[in-house]
């Protein structure tokens, strides 16, 4: 009787330190399921991270980009000054000034619009300096063409005629250029987008710049190259005295005009590819970015 009862205790034990011993195991095993959920989630968290750092350097670009003027759009009308109906100047004024909504962010379109326009009519006008001490009646009539429009760059022709009311004057042919960084809301010289350089002399003395009108063939057989050097290095202002340069843009490439001779016509103008002026582009500049 006591060996069977003795039994009966063994088999009791033995079950009750096999059900402690499936617990512990079970135990064990949450703890580590817990575990392994925990690092799952931290994972997710550097997941999540990695895009948000993603979308901080997008947006980082797009502040970028908004720097970048090339995709900005303009109308463009006419105005004219006119003073006791003896000068009449007309110029170019842009309108409808647009962009893409995050590049425009923080920019004042109206101001923007002000501020251009009011440069391209003190451009337009400047040519009345010349005329401040005339003797006798002026009369001056000048037209304008945009010759190139782009977001960062209008280029702007004036030509027309003078005439000061003295014995035995004559009407002077007119002609100077205007070109407007629209980005930056200031007139560029050609200095300051083209190398001036005697690979550039070299291109005008070769006949690389093209005469529009035949009878000009051979204007600067006339021009020394330290002549020509100076002439371009100045150009595109009215306040030099003697012989002038006047630089432009047309959709083929970059024109020049320069004084002649009264019987010549008094300006006379001349074209090159800007294909054949690629050693001579300052490519940092952003009026070449489009």
């Amino acid at each position: 009787m006591q060996k069977m009862s003795f039994v009966i205790l063994l088999v009791f034990l033995t079950v009750m330190l096999s059900s402690c011993s499936i617990d512990n195991d079970a135990m064990s095993v949450d703890k580590n399921d817990s575990s392994g959920s925990e690092v799952s989630q931290d994972k997710k968290v550097e997941t999540n991270d990695e895009t948000k750092q993603d979308v901080k350097v997008d947006k980082s670009e797009d502040q970028d980009n908004s720097l970048d003027f090339t995709t900005m759009t303009f109308d463009i009308i006419q105005e004219s000054y006119i003073e006791n109906n003896e000068i009449k100047i007309k110029y170019p004024q842009i309108t409808n000034l647009l962009g893409p909504d995050d590049m425009m962010d923080g920019i004042n379109i109206d101001d923007k619009i002000i501020s251009i326009n009011q440069l391209i009519k003190d451009e337009a006008l400047k040519i009345l300096n010349l005329y401040s001490h005339a003797d006798g009646p002026l009369t001056i009539e000048i037209n304008n063409k945009v010759t190139w429009k782009s977001g960062n760059l209008m280029s702007i022709q004036y030509s027309g005629v003078s005439y000061v009311d003295l014995p035995a004057a004559y009407p002077i042919n007119v002609f100077y250029t205007s070109n407007i960084n629209i980005a930056k809301e200031k007139t560029e010289k050609l200095n300051d987008i083209i190398y001036i350089d005697q690979k550039l002399i070299d291109k005008i003395k070769n006949g690389e710049f093209k005469a529009l009108h035949p009878e000009h063939d051979n204007v600067f057989d006339t021009f020394t190259e330290e002549d020509l050097m100076k002439m371009l290095s100045n150009a595109d202002s009215l306040d030099i005295e003697g012989t002038r340069i006047f630089s432009y843009f047309t959709n083929e490439g970059l024109g020049i005009s320069v004084n002649v001779i009264h019987a010549l016509g008094d300006h006379a103008e001349f074209e090159i590819n800007v294909q054949n002026l690629r050693e001579n582009i300052k490519k940092d500049h952003e009026v070449w970015k489009n």
